[in-house]
């Protein structure tokens, strides 16, 4: 909802979806009816150039959370922005357990893996038919690692009648020190099963494709796909069961 001057915008986005989600974690795999459903809230906000946002042009990356920013520099075919963000999902023993309600013996003992996001830059382009931006953060806020990421992704919009069709693709480039810390195993962390384990750098490439259309007032149909596919530095390690990973949804949505 936009105020008069323009200067205040905001909207919420209640969404009800069937998920297939492939999980790279070892041992986590969804068994029950319940574990398919997802219902999640988004809160989009604007101030003078100030955002907290989701990214509506990448469909995959809605699992990071919410980026926030400030526009630097905006035109009509590019912007500049500062901004924070997650870029690779945390995760624990206790929470795999919390949300499969079951134990997950591949990551006993483990230590946890926040949801921590990076600071930096965005340059983001704009095509007649596409979108598209590369960021540049590092983890500034916080101790646990001092990484850095390069993410670029780019977006096709194909509109057919009522439908919004999008595809897209892109690489996330993660250093040793960040890539380490989500997937490397400690030497207290080690057990017979589970060696230590030096990750070192990574990557992570994304193929997506997703559609929407309106319904009524205020509802939306969603559907979409995403494929990920892991380097072996991540693949590799004893946490992990496996270098490619497939999300497939479909679902409501409704935009207050």
């Amino acid at each position: 909802m936009d105020n008069l001057d323009g200067a205040f915008s905001w909207n919420v986005t209640i969404t009800g979806d069937i998920m297939s989600s492939q999980s790279i974690l070892a041992g986590v795999n969804q068994e029950k009816f319940t574990e398919f459903l997802d219902i999640s809230v988004f809160i989009d906000l604007y101030y003078k150039g100030f955002f907290i946002q989701t990214n509506k042009h990448r469909f995959g990356d809605y699992v990071n959370g919410a980026e926030l920013g400030y526009e630097l520099l905006v035109n009509e075919k590019y912007e500049i922005d500062l901004i924070s963000k997650t870029y690779l999902p945390g995760f624990s023993s206790d929470t795999a357990e919390l949300v499969y309600e079951r134990e997950i013996p591949e990551l006993a003992g483990i230590d946890e893996r926040e949801f921590l996001s990076s600071q930096g830059i965005r340059y983001m382009g704009y095509l007649p038919s596409s979108v598209y931006w590369i960021d540049w953060a590092v983890n500034l806020l916080n101790s646990e690692h001092r990484g850095w990421v390069i993410d670029g992704f780019y977006s096709y919009i194909l509109q057919r009648r009522n439908w919004d069709i999008n595809f897209g693709g892109g690489i996330s480039l993660f250093s040793s020190n960040m890539n380490g810390y989500y997937f490397s195993v400690k030497p207290e962390e080690a057990t017979q099963d589970r060696p230590v384990y030096d990750a070192g750098a990574g990557y992570r490439l994304q193929l997506e494709a997703f559609v929407q259309r309106p319904l009524s007032e205020g509802w939306l149909f969603n559907a979409g796909v995403t494929f990920s596919h892991y380097s072996k530095s991540i693949s590799d390690s004893p946490i992990i069961d496996r270098q490619n990973a497939l999300r497939a949804q479909i679902g409501v949505s409704y935009v207050f």
